[in-house]
């Protein structure tokens, strides 16, 4: 190959350019390097994926303010630049760049228009070996690390898409995480030994060290820093063999290092010194946590280990344990009982402080049967239960990617009061500089997005709609009962049915008053309240006493999630008379959770779409949705005359979304698109919002949402 390489560089009278005192052999070893430089810039790859879009969307209803403007333009053009370089064959380094331009900015850009999405090097040797050092997308099992997608069955086509592609701009999907560390292992089969694959694998990430503070961060940058690093490091082992028997197991360990505290100035002054923020000090630099999630899984797919069965079996199983521990009680928050001298006081010692360690497992099992007659019919149904104790945790499942988040209109208000679980589903902003707030008279841009990619302190606010049942997936905490799937094909695709379901309970009874359920949807962290009473040992003058705090009486949840679906081809039923795609589509979901008279949730959904092919590459889509809520609110709080009470009573809510479009196909990936739909919230008679002594009001906001866009992909 050398020799090759260095006639092939004296063919092409490439010049020599050498000092005298150069040998043959070193002018010949950089003419070698000169051909594998080339060489290697043969494997840059380019592919993206350029946009143009005008948005309008403008806001009416009884609680528009007059007093800011209703309509929001989101108007730009973009192009995303995803750069492969393959230098040798076991390496890649992908980057995805993007250059942005609003069209509002056009002469004076407040920020940068050229952004990194995704900087990553990936590669594999010998056909086993893999590695992965920056940006990943991973997902293991859905109690190690595994992302939740969140949607409805059967969304209309116009609104999937657009829920798409609010999703790729944090590169989620099909339920992975989106980690920034390291990743190693080894991939591979051995056929002689019934093996048919194994794969062990290592992984070490930065889990955050930043939080995101949503659209109205105080700086120009939309992140705040934590108090701590978190780390976690862990491993994985699967193998299957006999062609359907699979065992894995794996283990993660989480670790706060204290030594990244935010605040450490700080802290050593208040501890010197005695300061009154001394106890409260120590008690954040001690709140480090430290946690450790392992588990194993069985699966076996009988029908590929005896080849007979003229029907398809399979089990799935899956264990994990995880143990945590965390900041407890301060027993003495006045570092002056220490001593009578405060002057020179040392630090706080960790015996000081309470720590807390919290055990909990999880399990789930399902049987899966299913039968199939080539392109006639195939189908499968399964069978389940989960048990996920109250004190199970594991942040890399557990952790929201969907928080709830205002998007188009958000000038008209800061607050969730104009909220629409459809605004946040649907649309994104990449940038977006509102005409009424400024960092020190600098624009400030927002990116504004219902989702989420951060892990740990997430939000603790949920949509109700998408989140009450299941807020942490297949491993939300605290959650016990079966499950089921029904998944049916017909005639080559032409009819399809899918149906689901949770019926689940609280695993430990929580306290229950006014939402209090929601915090516990939304963290799955009620074993810390679990109790209708809760004590805290705290020390006052050299005595050690025990405070009790009342908390309403604890009380069982019931929880229901079904959903059933139909999609029909119907131009497969038409033959000749039909030939473009003609699709109608349509399903019905029931949300729930009960608890006594003290929490009563209902959400009913319902949707439906249609897909219509007019013309070679142009199609006319349609979509309606609606979700139709009931909740039973128990304050029974008095107001005074020309005060806001809260009563006792239903708390009813309706959303639709209503809409169609034009879609032309100029080739794969790309696509021309206009589009309207309308997002509508009423509150029909909202009695919980009013001034004492006079009638309830209704309440109802909508948005007219006119959409144009371009996109060419390369």
């Amino acid at each position: 190959m050398k020799t090759n390489a260095t006639i092939a560089l004296f063919g092409m009278a490439l010049p020599l350019v050498a000092g005298a005192q150069e040998s043959v052999s070193q002018r010949q070893e950089g003419i070698e390097k000169t051909l594998e430089g080339i060489l290697s810039k043969a494997g840059v790859s380019m592919s993206g994926r350029a946009t143009g879009e005008f948005a309008q969307s403008t806001m009416d209803g009884s609680l528009k303010r007059d007093s800011v403007r209703a309509t929001e333009p989101v108007t730009y053009t973009q192009v995303d630049f995803d750069m492969r370089a393959r230098p040798n064959s076991v390496t890649t380094a992908r980057a995805v760049f993007r250059l942005h331009l609003d069209w509002p900015n056009f002469f004076g850009a407040p920020y940068t228009p050229f952004e990194t999405r995704w900087l990553s090097i990936d590669g594999k040797a010998m056909d086993m070996l893999y590695y992965s050092v920056g940006d990943m997308s991973v997902k293991w099992s859905p109690y190690t690390i595994y992302g939740n997608d969140v949607g409805f069955l059967y969304t209309p086509r116009m609104f999937a898409q657009m829920q798409e592609q609010a999703m790729a701009e944090r590169f989620q999907g099909n339920n992975v995480r989106n980690l920034q560390g390291a990743q190693f292992g080894l991939r591979a089969a051995a056929p002689p030994a019934k093996i048919d694959s194994f794969n062990v694998g290592f992984l070490a990430t930065k889990l955050t060290n930043a939080i995101n503070t949503g659209d109205n961060p105080p700086t120009a940058l939309p992140y705040i820093f934590s108090d701590f690093d978190r780390w976690v490091m862990g491993g994985r082992g699967d193998v299957t063999f006999l062609g359907g028997i699979s065992l894995g197991g794996s283990m993660l360990a989480f670790q706060d290092l204290k030594g990244t505290y935010a605040d450490q100035t700080s802290l050593e002054t208040e501890l010197q010194t005695g300061g009154s923020r001394a106890g409260s000090a120590a008690e954040k630099r001690n709140a480090a946590q430290s946690g450790m999630v392992s588990g194993g899984r069985f699966n076996l797919q009988l029908d590929r280990v005896m080849q007979s069965l003229p029907i398809q079996v399979g089990l799935n199983t899956e264990f994990s344990m995880s143990s945590w521990e965390t900041q407890g009680m301060l027993l003495n928050t006045n570092p002056r009982i220490l001593g009578a001298d405060t002057k020179g006081l040392p630090e706080i010692p960790d015996s000081m402080l309470s720590r807390k360690k919290t055990d909990g497992v999880a399990f789930a099992a399902d049987l899966v049967l299913g039968y199939s007659m080539e392109k006639v019919f195939g189908g499968s149904l399964s069978a389940g239960f989960m048990m996920n104790d109250s004190g199970y945790r594991n942040d890399l499942v557990q952790a929201q990617s969907f928080v709830p988040n205002r998007i188009y209109n958000s000038v008209q208000g800061s607050d969730m009061g104009m909220y629409s679980t459809f605004d946040a589903m649907y649309h994104n902003v990449h940038r977006f500089v509102p005409e009424i707030v400024s960092n020190e008279m600098v624009k400030n841009p927002f990116e504004k997005v219902g989702y989420s990619n951060q892990i740990g302190a997430n939000s603790t606010r949920i949509d109700p709609v998408l989140q009450t049942v299941l807020p942490g997936g297949a491993a939300t905490a605290n959650r016990v009962g079966p499950r089921f799937g029904l998944d049916v094909g017909m005639l080559d695709g032409a009819l399809t049915l899918v149906s689901n379901g949770w019926i689940l309970s609280t695993a430990k009874d929580v306290p229950v008053s006014t939402e209090i359920w929601a915090m516990d949807s939304a963290t799955g962290a009620t074993s810390q309240l679990g109790d209708s009473m809760v004590y805290a040992p705290v020390r006052s003058g050299g005595v050690t006493d025990t405070i009790m705090y009342n908390l309403p009486v604890a009380q069982k949840i019931d929880y229901q999630k079904i959903q059933a679906g139909l999609k029909l081809r119907a131009d497969k039923f038409l033959g000749d008379a039909w030939k473009m795609p003609l699709e109608l589509m349509g399903s019905y979901e029931l949300n729930s959770a009960k608890s006594g008279s003290a929490v009563d949730y209902k959400a009913n959904i319902l949707n439906a779409g249609l897909y219509v092919g007019v013309w070679k590459r142009i199609a006319l889509t349609g979509g309606y949705q609606m979700i139709n809520t009931e909740k039973a609110v128990l304050n029974t709080t008095k107001g005074a005359a020309g005060q806001t009470p809260y009563v006792s009573g239903k708390y009813t809510s309706k959303q639709t979304n209503v809409g169609g479009g034009l879609e032309y196909t100029i080739t794969e990936g790309s696509y021309a698109s206009f589009t309207w739909h309308k997002v509508s919230v009423e509150y029909p008679e909202d009695k919980f919002v009013k001034k004492a002594d006079q009638p309830a009001v209704a309440r109802d906001f909508s948005q007219n949402i006119l959409n144009a866009k371009l996109t060419v992909g390369f």
